[in-house]
């Protein structure tokens, strides 16, 4: 009679994926106001920032004098997930609540997610304006589409969700910010409009709001040992 050795039987388990929410350890806008050309305003270092307020913005501007723009306006949020790293990146999205959209300059503006790199995890400065990448790191939302007194929902793409990766990774500090999708972020110049200072711009409440006005990350993870 011989002898039948059973081999050994491994269960694979797969280890569960959780989601959390987290809301802004900063945020605010940064900005450069002085009047300049295209090139000067979009690529220019920043000459105002606000990291105190209830609401920040997104804006791009023409001035009253001929081919000179102004008043340009950034987002930067930053998110701390380092409570619940290590960990895998499974998908992310945010969600920014509109407050106001104002659109007489341009045919499509939209906006989008990118990232950001402020000098400090604590405070913005005005040179946190240039920090911003040009790469959208989300869907971008046309002005159309950008709703009003709800949740606009930005879905993180391959590059997003590398970026919150490496971020956890690292030391747990995710840094986001919103930016002019199809004409700031791409260097595409608009025509200049006479007339009241033409503006595209989308308003939406900050941290400092409070309740369901605030933005906030959803990360869908797995937590590593």
């Amino acid at each position: 009679m011989g002898i039948h050795i059973m081999a050994p039987f491994y269960k694979l388990v797969m280890p569960e994926a959780k989601q959390a929410i987290f809301y802004p350890s900063l945020d605010g806008r940064v900005g450069f106001e002085a009047v300049g050309t295209w090139a000067e305003v979009r690529d220019g270092l920043g000459d105002h920032h606000e990291d105190v307020g209830n609401a920040m913005d997104v804006q791009i501007r023409t001035s009253a004098i001929a081919n000179r723009f102004f008043n340009f306006y950034r987002m930067i949020f930053l998110f701390d997930i380092s409570g619940l790293c290590p960990l895998t990146v499974r998908k992310a999205t945010i969600s920014l609540y509109g407050v106001i959209k104002s659109n007489n300059l341009v045919g499509n503006p939209a906006i989008s997610i990118f990232e950001s790199n402020p000098a400090s995890n604590i405070a913005l400065a005005d040179a946190d304006y240039s920090s911003l990448g040009t790469a959208p790191l989300a869907n971008i939302i046309s002005f159309a589409s950008f709703v009003l007194l709800d949740m606009n929902v930005f879905t993180l793409n391959a590059a997003g969700r590398a970026l919150l990766q490496a971020a956890a990774n690292r030391d747990g500090i995710v840094k986001l910010g919103a930016r002019e999708a199809n004409y700031d972020a791409p260097d595409n110049e608009p025509a200049w409009h006479d007339g009241a200072n033409p503006t595209s711009s989308f308003d939406v409440w900050t941290i400092e709001k409070g309740g369901i006005h605030r933005p906030y990350l959803t990360l869908d993870y797995v937590k590593l040992p």
